[in-house]
């Protein structure tokens, strides 16, 4: 188990963790601010670019609602 956003994530069989939603969300809302990239917040968590590049097409789809930010346009 690792704490990230401060939210336990849970290892699952293989290896596969389960993110919370609000975790997803806080992630997701990071990479939309000015100045940080997608590979920058994986890094600090320790996740593969394509996982969190495809929540950030999901919340552009509208299947990932992540709540609104000021000034963050997720379309």
């Amino acid at each position: 188990m690792e704490s990230i956003c401060g939210y336990e994530i849970l290892a699952g069989p293989a290896g596969k963790w389960h993110w919370p939603d609000e975790v997803k969300y806080q992630l997701v809302a990071e990479t939309y601010v000015p100045g940080v990239t997608v590979n920058e917040v994986v890094r600090r968590v320790g996740m593969k670019p394509n996982h969190l590049s495809s929540w950030r097409r999901l919340a552009r789809e509208g299947k990932l609602v992540v709540p609104d930010l000021p000034g963050v346009d997720f379309h």
